[in-house]
């Protein structure tokens, strides 16, 4: 037995996702990469990446359900957002240091 309807399947399967992987990030405090995440349309659904603090390189995880960010000894900062619609500009303003 399905866990969920075969139609809203069909709907799911059609929606077309992108990605794209911001670079030059810039160092946040950890409630401002919180605050971020929170604020994100509901068409942004996965973003994962190593991300700058202020108190050090965090691993930032998240979903619809939840962000998290955790210690990381990683310094390849980066961000990748996986939506069916992404507003490129819009999040490079939030994280990316202007150059």
């Amino acid at each position: 037995t399905p866990l969920y309807s075969s139609a809203a399947s069909d709907v799911y399967k059609r929606q077309p996702f992108v990605s794209y992987t911001f670079h030059n990030l810039q160092s946040l405090a950890h409630t401002q990469w919180i605050d971020f995440c929170n604020e994100l349309p509901s068409t942004v659904l996965r973003i994962k990446g190593i991300v700058p603090t202020t108190s050090g390189p965090m691993e930032l995880q998240y979903t619809l359900q939840s962000c998290s960010l955790t210690d990381t000894h990683l310094k390849d900062y980066h961000l990748v957002v996986i939506g069916t619609d992404i507003d490129i500009s819009s999040i490079q303003e939030k994280v990316c240091s202007a150059s």
